[in-house]
């Protein structure tokens, strides 16, 4: 297992591979790395190890909630079909089929939720969970050169503004990164952008219309002011491109 730990602008930014650890297959303690740029503090330290307990949690939750799926859709299922059956015999309505699949719903439903809580405290889970946590709680910190040039690359694009930095996106004018380490890069970067599928899933949407550089190069200067237009309409709405900026950039680093 592993964390990056990124000190960027504001809160830092934990990239790791532990949501998509295959529970199935853990029956040992893993180890665990914790990636950063300089020596981390004793807090830094223990926020990113809680910040890795959390991730191990929902990603066991998750697990065996994927895994106990079908059970709980039949346990719901045959309770939704008794009750339903026990109150179109037993009780009299004088409004048929309505109160009957209300109350079977809700029946259903309860059903689902007290499963769920039941899984969570779950002893498959607990043992599984537990062994990726004893690792969690003993990490191995590592100092990645890599990773502070990346972080001094994340804040350089902060100093373009922001018609700046969309003029440099559609022109295929952004900085590149400066990788010393590529087996660490290759390593790094499916971590990184599983990490954006899950935090920013329009960065794709958008990379897959901006990343084309032949396509870029064949437009004209209508269709380039057209995409400046559109990663500023994008900003002001929230988008944040500086982060798309350098998710762009990485990717054009990966495919090299």
């Amino acid at each position: 297992m592993v964390l990056y730990r990124f000190g960027m602008r504001g809160e830092p930014m934990y990239v790791s591979d532990i949501p998509s650890i295959p529970f199935d297959s853990v029956e040992s303690v893993p180890s665990f790395h914790i990636f950063s740029s300089s020596v981390l503090s004793f807090d830094e330290e223990d926020e990113a190890v809680k910040e890795a307990g959390r991730m191990a949690e929902d990603a066991a939750f998750r697990w065996i909630q994927d895994k106990r799926y079908t059970l709980r859709l039949f346990a719901s299922s045959v309770l939704f079909l008794l009750v339903y059956l026990f109150l179109s015999v037993a009780v009299p309505d004088p409004v048929p089929v309505v109160d009957e699949i209300l109350f079977s719903v809700l029946a259903a439903a309860v059903c689902w939720i007290l499963l769920s809580r039941a899984d969570r405290s779950s002893a498959l889970m607990r043992s599984r969970l537990e062994l990726l946590q004893s690792a969690i709680e003993h990490p191995h910190p590592v100092i990645s050169d890599d990773m502070g040039r990346l972080e001094e690359l994340y804040a350089s694009l902060y100093e373009h503004k922001l018609l700046e930095l969309a003029e440099m996106i559609v022109s295929d004018a952004l900085p590149l990164a400066d990788i010393e380490d590529r087996e660490w890069f290759r390593s790094f970067f499916p971590v990184y952008r599983a990490y954006v599928e899950k935090n920013f899933p329009h960065f794709i949407k958008e990379y897959g219309r901006m990343s084309s550089r032949a396509g870029r190069e064949k437009a004209g200067e209508k269709e380039l002011c057209r995409l400046r237009k559109h990663l500023v309409h994008l900003a002001a709405g929230g988008f944040d491109l500086v982060s798309y900026a350098f998710f762009m950039i990485l990717s054009s680093s990966a495919a090299e």
